[in-house]
């Protein structure tokens, strides 16, 4: 069972990654929106549209892969 059935929860990213080792976000659909807070005082939300494939950068430069819950648990649980 899934505990965040609705895609909803908070994922604290690293601040090292790069498109080689994007911030891996599971999801069950094709497309998801996510949204990047940049910095810890920044007061808007950067939007960014995954679709499952290669990965997009945020402008402040960290890098988003949408992948399965199968993929993002065998990537994970490494």
């Amino acid at each position: 069972m899934l505990k965040d059935p609705f895609e909803v929860k908070r994922i604290r990213i690293p601040i090292e990654n790069s498109k080689s080792s994007p911030n891996l976000i599971p999801s069950q659909s094709h497309r998801r929106m996510v949204g990047c807070i940049c910095e810890p005082e920044a007061d808007s939300i950067n939007w960014l549209e995954l679709e499952k494939g290669d990965p997009v950068q945020c402008y402040c430069g960290h890098w988003f892969k949408l992948v399965n819950y199968e993929d993002y648990f065998n990537m994970t649980n490494q």
